[in-house]
C-alpha cells in the first residue's frame, strides 16, 4: 500500500472524493498510457476485480520533518444517553462534530480498544487540532465570449477557493496496478487535481511514500471503508441490518471534463456511503461494491461512464464497552 501526498501550491475549489480521484487518475492513464489500457483496466472493474484501490484524500500536518496523518473518525453505533448538565452536552456537541482523528487513534477502534463511547470518555480527541482550512469567496464576472464583455450589465456571482497550511492531502493506493497509477501523478500534478484548473487552481506537488500503518486485527468482525462505497446488490443486506452504521452522500459529476467534450455532461446522481461508515464483514469476500454505469452509449456517449463505488475496506473489531 502506497500515499500519495498532494501538498497544495495555490487554493483549490473541492474536496478530492475517491470517485473523483479515480476519474481523473483513468484519464491520466490514457492521457500518458493509452485508451486500449485503460479500456482493460475497466473491464476488471466492471467484472468485479479491480486492478486498483483509491481512498478519499484525507489531510495531514506537516510538523518539523514528520507529518501526522488524519482519517475519518469511523461511524459506530451511539451509546445511550442520559440527562446531562449544559457543559456535557455542548461537550457531546463538539464530539459529534469532530470529524478527523490521527492514524493512531484510527488504529485504536481497528483494534476494539475502545469504540463511541469509549473514545469520548478517554477524552484525548479533545486536544486535536488537525489543519485549518480557510475558505474564501471569490467574485467573478460572467463573460460573453462572442462580444469579449459582461453582458446586460454584468454578471456577477461567486465561486469558494479553500487554503491549507502546514499541511495537505494524501490518499491510499492499492492493487496490482499501483505501479501503472503512480506512472501518470505527474501528468496530473501538471495538469491539475480538481475544478479550477484551467485558472491554476488544484496545483498540488505530488509525493508517493509508503503509507501510514493501519493496524487491522486478525480477529476482525466488521470493516470501515476509506471511499465512498456503493454496494453491489449481494451486500445489500450489509446496509439494512443492526451492525450498519452509516453517513449518506449524494454523488453528482461531469463527465470527461477537459477531455471530453460533451454536450449533456452531467452524469446520474448516486446516493453513497460517505469515509467512515462501517458494516459486519461478510465471510470469504475480500472485495466490497461495485462500479455502477453513471452515463454511456446509452446517452449518445461512445462508451460507458464508471464510477469508483469500490469500498477502501479496512477490517476492524468492535469494542467490548
Amino acid at each position: 500500500m502506497k500515499a500519495v501526498y498532494l501538498t497544495p501550491r495555490g487554493p483549490y475549489r473541492h474536496e478530492l472524493h475517491s470517485d473523483t480521484l479515480f476519474g481523473l487518475l483513468c484519464w491520466g492513464i490514457r492521457q500518458v498510457h493509452s485508451e486500449r489500457q485503460l479500456v482493460e483496466l475497466l473491464a476488471e472493474f466492471a467484472a468485479g476485480r479491480p486492478p486498483f484501490l483509491v481512498s478519499s484524500a484525507f489531510l495531514f500536518q506537516q510538523q518539523s520533518t514528520t507529518r501526522v496523518h488524519f482519517l475519518p473518525r469511523p461511524i459506530l453505533r451511539p451509546e445511550a444517553q442520559g440527562r446531562a448538565t449544559l457543559q456535557e452536552t455542548q461537550r457531546r456537541k463538539r464530539y459529534r462534530r469532530l470529524r478527523w482523528i490521527p492514524v493512531e487513534h484510527f488504529n485504536g477502534f481497528l483494534q476494539g480498544r475502545y469504540g463511541e463511547d469509549g473514545y469520548y470518555t478517554i477524552g484525548e480527541w479533545a486536544e486535536l487540532t488537525p489543519p485549518a482550512v480557510e475558505r474564501v469567496d471569490r467574485l467573478r464576472a460572467r463573460i460573453d465570449r462572442l462580444a469579449s464583455s459582461t453582458t446586460g450589465g454584468g454578471t456577477l456571482y461567486t465561486t469558494p477557493e479553500y487554503w491549507l497550511d502546514r499541511g495537505g492531502f494524501y490518499f491510499l493506493l492499492k492493487g496490482e496496478a499501483s505501479a501503472l497509477v503512480e506512472s501518470c501523478l505527474s501528468f496530473l500534478a501538471d495538469f491539475g487535481w480538481g475544478g479550477g484548473n484551467s485558472v491554476g487552481q488544484a496545483s498540488f506537488a505530488v509525493e508517493v511514500a509508503p503509507a501510514p500503518l493501519l493496524e487491522e486485527p486478525a480477529n476482525a468482525d466488521r470493516f470501515v471503508t476509506l471511499s465512498l462505497y456503493c454496494p453491489h446488490t449481494e451486500e445489500l443486506g450489509l446496509c439494512q441490518g443492526d451492525g450498519a452504521w452509516y453517513e449518506l452522500v449524494r454523488r453528482k459529476g461531469k463527465v470527461g471534463g477537459h477531455f471530453l467534450q460533451a454536450g449533456d455532461f452531467w452524469k446520474r446522481a448516486l446516493m453513497m456511503f460517505a469515509p467512515g461508515s462501517s458494516f459486519p464483514l461478510i465471510a470469504g469476500r475480500e472485495v466490497y461494491g461495485s462500479n455502477p454505469v453513471v452515463k454511456g452509449r446509452s446517452d449518445g456517449l461512445p462508451f460507458d461512464v464508471q464510477q469508483l463505488g469500490y469500498a477502501f475496506s479496512v477490517k476492524m473489531k468492535t469494542a467490548m464497552e
